[in-house]
């Protein structure tokens, strides 16, 4: 299931060195190793726990040092993570992130990893999306593949989804618009769709595989219901204010209810994103920046967000919110509620970097 993830503020241009059992620097300075990574609450945020252990032939390191841009779970099993960094490549765990391993691979080590997508039918078929190009593992990561290589060099990989009904079918967009479509798991791709701005997020429709969402950065989002045949644009049907960057997508496990990132705030459709409303927050729309926000995958009423300062966690679809303000010193970056912790929320967390 696509998870929410914002990477719209992320520069992914700074240079990293490891030294030592996982002391992470950047650009010579030293990033404590409990800052970044990833965490996990079970109380609506009052308190938070590091899951950062990363074994290492030298000792035991840590991850803490990493900017989390994008994060998976694996469809078929609840405590397999993946997590995309944005300099030190991919992370994965099979004991719900009590530990970490890395790939072999040295472009899964040293790369920005914007997203990852597993195939619900073969845990071992992992996607995982550079900034020019996507990886397909069939190995269980022994081996990699590039089943899809951006040639232009002002264009940019940012955003996948994968057809759980067919996954030999996967969605791919980029900065120049483009969204590309394969078929047969990435061996050929064709143009589907040309939209006028940068795409940010795309989701298939846990309710209907047709169902397509690509939200963009300037031209609100779109939607299909007939797998991208017709393209419906909901920056005139929206009846909200100021809804054009559409930042990120969640969903329920059913597809009924969806969220949507956007500049101002969060909206929220009930019926597989044929309508929406604005989210009602604690703070106005467009007076804080939303940086994460998430869905329980099967309680609609269960839903979280986060500010770069606070946290916010309502079991009544918004109606109430419980806020705490986030210790961190970076922000909840990519957010998840897990499907089988009805009050764990799992965030990973980065370095806020303004466009």
């Amino acid at each position: 299931m696509k998870r929410s993830r914002i990477i719209s503020f992320l520069a992914l241009s700074i240079l990293l060195t490891t030294t030592g059992q996982g002391c992470l620097f950047f650009g010579g300075d030293k990033v404590s190793d409990t800052s970044g990574g990833v965490w996990h609450t079970d109380d609506a945020g009052v308190s938070w726990f590091r899951m950062n252990v990363l074994p290492q032939a030298s000792g035991t390191g840590s991850i803490g040092g990493v900017n989390v841009v994008s994060f998976e779970l694996d469809p078929g099993d609840s405590s397999a993570y993946y997590i995309g960094t944005r300099e030190n490549g991919m992370f994965t765990s099979t004991d719900a992130a009590q530990t970490w391993a890395r790939p072999e691979d040295p472009r899964l080590r040293e790369s920005a990893v914007l997203d990852i997508e597993v195939d619900p039918r073969d845990v071992c078929t992992v996607y995982a999306l550079l900034s020019r190009e996507l990886l397909k593992t069939t190995d269980c990561g022994r081996t990699w593949d590039d089943v899809y290589t951006e040639t232009q060099t002002n264009i940019t990989l940012r955003s996948m989804s994968l057809d759980w009904f067919n996954p030999d079918v996967l969605w791919l967009g980029s900065t120049d618009g483009d969204l590309l479509k394969t078929g047969d798991g990435g061996a050929t791709w064709a143009l589907a769709f040309l939209f006028p701005e940068a795409i940010n997020d795309i989701i298939v429709g846990n309710s209907d595989s047709r169902i397509v969402l690509v939200g963009t950065d300037g031209s609100s989002f779109y939607r299909t219901s007939d797998a991208g045949e017709n393209w419906t644009i909901f920056r005139k049907e929206l009846d909200i204010d100021n809804i054009r960057e559409v930042r990120a997508f969640d969903q329920t496990a059913n597809g009924n209810t969806m969220l949507a990132l956007v500049e101002s705030g969060i909206i929220i459709s009930g019926d597989a994103g044929t309508t929406w409303d604005r989210l009602p927050l604690v703070s106005a729309a467009g007076d804080t920046l939303v940086v994460s926000m998430a869905v329980h995958p099967h309680n609609d009423q269960l839903l979280a967000y986060a500010t770069p300062n606070a946290f916010y966690q309502s079991d009544s679809r918004g109606a109430a919110w419980k806020a705490e303000e986030f210790p961190g010193e970076r922000v909840a970056n990519i957010m998840t509620i897990h499907p089988d912790l009805d009050q764990r929320v799992i965030v990973g967390l980065a370095t806020l970097l303004e466009e």
